[in-house]
């Protein structure tokens, strides 16, 4: 099973959540999470928020997690959508995107965009989906701006910007066009630590090298903006090297789950 937060808003943007293998794992781990004293009032109105969520975990979590991410505008409806894969995370298992690449599925599409337009009014949305097989589920809905956003935007869903066109005037009532174009977006750091570990490593190395070297190599944006305007990227890079451990601990824990044959 996963357990995870139901909302980030209590508990924290660091908390992505526990897999757990069976009853004893279960029970070490369903506790209340710790509430920052800022979200004290939060908690105290929504006290469900402080106990996990859980989930029936499945192993194309691993590989197979789409999203689907778009604008809904209140009166023309979905006027951009985009799909992409989660082909990397972190931690592993239950964390962040760090290497999200866009795709073109029309299944997932389709089964994405129907469950947006019944849940959402209006607004940004990016929709996570596991597909086991012929059957695709919904399993997050973050009804905001989401991490990846830049892909979207590199992509020509310039999400922002149709949100602020929307409060000026009707958009145009036209069904989303997918991107043609295959393009990366990263989160550098725990993307490059989770290859540099996994080659330090092995022991594969010289396959891991060959991975890592190719993806190098595709197209691909990053995380935090261009280069021109640098104190974005500086201040969130320095925030992520605060704990420099975090960025190999999980991914040294994951080789280990491998060598032990429990992943």
């Amino acid at each position: 099973m996963v357990l995870k937060p139901k909302s980030h808003l209590a508990v924290g943007m660091a908390e992505r959540g526990v897999i757990v293998d069976d009853e004893a794992g279960l029970r070490a781990n369903f506790a209340p999470y710790r509430i920052p004293a800022a979200a004290t009032a939060l908690q105290q109105r929504y006290p469900e928020l402080g106990r996990p969520l859980l989930q029936r975990y499945l192993p194309s979590a691993s590989h197979g997690v789409y999203s689907v991410s778009g604008y809904k505008d209140a009166d023309a409806g979905i006027v951009a959508a985009l799909v992409s894969v989660k082909r990397e995370q972190w931690p592993p298992g239950t964390g962040v995107s760090t290497l999200q690449r866009s795709c073109r599925d029309e299944c997932v599409l389709r089964r994405g965009l129907k469950t947006v337009d019944r849940l959402l009014s209006r607004g940004l949305f990016e929709l996570e989906l596991v597909v086991e097989g012929d059957t695709v589920l919904a399993i997050e809905l973050n009804p905001r701006a989401f991490g990846f956003i830049a892909l979207d935007i590199a992509l020509g869903n310039d999400l922002p910007w149709l949100w602020y066109r929307s409060t000026l005037a009707p958009l145009p009532s036209e069904p989303p066009v997918l991107s043609a174009d295959v393009l990366e977006w990263r989160l550098p750091l725990p993307f490059h630590a989770a290859h540099w570990v996994a080659f330090a490593l092995g022991p594969h190395r010289g396959r891991e090298l060959r991975d890592y070297l190719g993806a190098l190599r595709r197209p691909s944006i990053t995380a935090f903006g261009a280069w021109r305007d640098p104190l974005p990227k500086l201040m969130s890079t320095l925030q992520l090297l605060r704990h420099p451990g975090a960025l190999v601990r999980p991914f040294a824990r994951q080789r280990r789950r491998r060598d032990d044959g429990r992943e």
